[in-house]
């Protein structure tokens, strides 16, 4: 179960980690699929090396212009075994050896509909430590996030999500004790955990909601979620996140008492 032996970035660059559930409606209404690392430099033009966590597979690379303030945001999603695949977001670049490998590869029809987007599927044994680009810029910070097909998230409706969000674990998980200890290190939640995504409870309020109009299958509109959940920093504070509809993007957060309203 050690799959990863080598860090994505210098850690000596990593000022902080933001844990698995980040909140923000209406793109982040629903628990995030995947920590975010920031870089030292934040928003500053700064670029730094991004590399293989270990002898992998590239199984797709995507990107779209316009996505955030900088020109082009990357993605490369990567397999360790059949079962578990990593993925890096954000890069702002990708190196000469990723692009020799894609170069390969046309388009997917379903990419081309938005311009300055592109995904390439594709099958490429990388080995561990191999540079595959540059994250930071004015963004200053990149996404790690990890999918193992072993582990599947109790949600009441997992049929509701798209494959990725129905097995979403912690990549930090998959390092050695030490270097996962580095990682858990930065981890802004106050209960020392990587943090969660699934929070339902069966006939409860508690957990992820869909509006009525949403569809019965894979739903990736934003504009139908809602979810009452734990504060992704410290559980003690509930929240009520709601990416639209009956009122505009909106994040409460509230102290849970045991008597009165």
């Amino acid at each position: 179960d050690t799959l990863f032996t080598t860090f994505p970035v210098d850690m000596k660059e990593v000022e902080s980690i933001t844990p698995l559930g980040n909140l923000g409606p209406p793109g982040h209404t629903f628990p995030t699929q995947h920590p975010h690392l920031h870089l030292g430099e934040y928003e500053t033009q700064f670029a730094y090396l991004l590399y293989a966590p270990s002898d992998i597979h590239i199984t797709t690379v995507s990107w779209q212009e316009g996505m955030t303030r900088d020109p082009i945001d990357y993605s490369i999603f990567f397999a360790v075994c059949k079962d578990v695949v990593g993925y890096y977001n954000h890069l702002k670049s990708i190196s000469d050896e990723v692009n020799d490998i894609i170069d390969k590869v046309e388009c997917e029809d379903f990419s081309t509909r938005s311009e300055g987007s592109c995904t390439k599927v594709l099958l490429d044994k990388v080995d561990e430590g191999t540079l595959l680009g540059e994250v930071g810029l004015k963004q200053g910070n990149f996404d790690f996030g990890l999918i193992d097909l072993r582990k599947p998230l109790d949600f009441i409706k997992p049929e509701r999500y798209p494959t990725r969000d129905q097995f979403l674990n912690c990549a930090f998980d998959y390092y050695p004790e030490n270097m996962k200890q580095q990682f858990y290190g930065l981890i802004d939640r106050v209960d020392g955990t990587c943090g969660l995504v699934m929070q339902d409870v069966l006939d409860t309020l508690k957990g992820n909601w869909f509006h009525e109009s949403a569809q019965k299958e894979y739903v990736v509109d934003w504009d139908v979620y809602l979810s009452f959940i734990n504060h992704y920093e410290d559980p003690s504070i509930q929240v009520v996140s709601i990416a639209g509809i009956f009122t505009d993007p909106s994040l409460y957060e509230f102290i849970p008492r045991t008597d009165g309203l």
